[in-house]
């Protein structure tokens, strides 16, 4: 998963431009845990983009029980949110919303896909979201999350 980070310029890294397929341009350098890359933004301040292993630094091993091996979170570096052939859709069927309390690859990814296929309303308290998605009247930019619906 690539993560948005505060621009360092004292780490050297490869630059890439915010583009509508930034994550998936980063994930083709084929990076390793804590690899960094620059990002130039024409949307707001320049950042960082720092990919994290799934399996390695996400998940504590210890969550899992004895017969369950790794690895536990598999890596995701080839898909596209954009071909609804190849999304399953069936998650979403009967959500009124989705909430996300910062903008990353994965948020990213999601909230695309809510927007586009379905119905449902997206929370986001993190304004960098802007930077990725378009607005949308379904996507509502808050300081405070919705309570969970019961």
């Amino acid at each position: 998963m690539l993560i948005l980070e505060d621009f360092n310029e004292k780490i050297s890294a490869n630059t890439l431009a915010l583009t509508e397929d930034l994550f998936h341009e980063a994930l083709k350098e084929n990076p390793k845990s804590h690899d960094r890359f620059h990002v130039s933004n024409d949307r707001g301040p320049d950042f960082d983009i720092l990919y994290l292993d799934n399996d390695r630094d996400i998940e504590p091993y210890d969550a899992y029980p004895a017969y369950v091996k790794p690895p536990y979170i598999p890596e995701y570096r080839l898909y596209d949110e954009n071909d609804r052939d190849t999304l399953y859709l069936d998650f979403f069927v009967g959500k009124k919303r989705m909430v996300c309390e910062e903008a990353n690859e994965y948020t990213v990814a999601l909230t695309r896909v809510a927007l586009n296929f379905t119905d449902m309303e997206v929370y986001c308290i993190d304004e960098r979201i802007l930077w990725f998605v378009p607005e949308n009247p379904r996507l509502i930019l808050t300081e405070k999350l919705p309570e969970a619906d019961s």
